[in-house]
This record gives C-alpha cells, structure tokens and sequence, in this order.
C-alpha cells in the first residue's frame, strides 16, 4: 500500500514568494497584535532577516504559509511561523516545524526553539503536538 499524497508541499523560499512572504507577515503581525506583549515582542526580535532561512509551504501551488528560522550557535531559533486561517488544523504548521527540524539537524544544531505570546493557544498548541515544551516565561510591568 502507497502513503498517503501530503496536502503540503514545502520548499525554501526564493526571490519570486518576496511579495507573498510580504502579505503573510503583514497579516502575521495584524493577528499577533491582537494578542498581549505583542508590541514588545516585536521590538525585541532581531533583525536577522538577510541570514535566516525561509521557507514556504504550499497547497495546489499556492503559498498559504511561511516560517524563518534563525541558527544562532548550536540552536535553531524559529522566529517567525504564519499560516493562513483556512490552512489551519490541517497540518500545515507541523509540515513546516517538521521541514525545519530536519534542516536544523542537518546544520548540526542540537536545540530547535522558538515563541509563543500569551493568550496565542494555537500556536502554542502546534508547538506542543512538535514535541517543543514551555521552559521560560517571561514576566513584566511598565514602570
């Protein structure tokens, strides 16, 4: 018996998905601002974007997700992980996180990590079905 066709097909990214990645943080960060600490989250991430690795996921040709992944040392940073709603709950993340991992051990690293802001359940969900656990929380107050 043949495996199942998967639904997605990923790929890294090249200089023709710029205007697609574009739309899709664009809409990654209207939806991340809905959720608290997003102001500060986004301030605080660094600008690596020139050596990040991209990739994107596609459905029928059509790109409907995208993630950036950092490796800073031994450790595989996924900074930036976006799908589209109508994408969503049917695997399209953990094809991406899968992808990713699989390149981070190809790089040698020995850590794949990434984020999470409060209140965000559907992605700390898809970190959690990848087998990537909560370890730091981080609290704050203005002054």
């Amino acid at each position: 018996m043949s495996e199942p066709q998967s639904l997605f097909a990923v790929r890294f990214a090249e200089p023709r998905d710029g205007a697609t990645i574009g739309a899709l943080e664009h809409d990654a960060i209207h939806e991340l601002h809905t959720f608290r600490g997003a102001p500060e989250f986004l301030l605080g991430l660094p600008d690596r974007t020139s050596e990040n690795i991209v990739v994107v996921l596609e459905h029928s040709g059509i790109i409907v997700a995208f993630a950036s992944m950092a490796v800073v040392e031994n450790v595989a940073v996924v900074e930036r992980i976006y799908v589209v709603p109508h994408a969503r709950e049917l695997g399209a993340g953990a094809t991406l996180i899968e992808f990713l991992s699989n390149h981070a051990r190809q790089l040698n690293c020995t850590r794949l990590e990434s984020y999470a802001l409060p209140g965000d359940r559907q992605t700390k969900n898809l970190f959690e079905r990848a087998g990537m656990k909560a370890r730091l929380l981080t609290v704050s107050t203005a002054l």
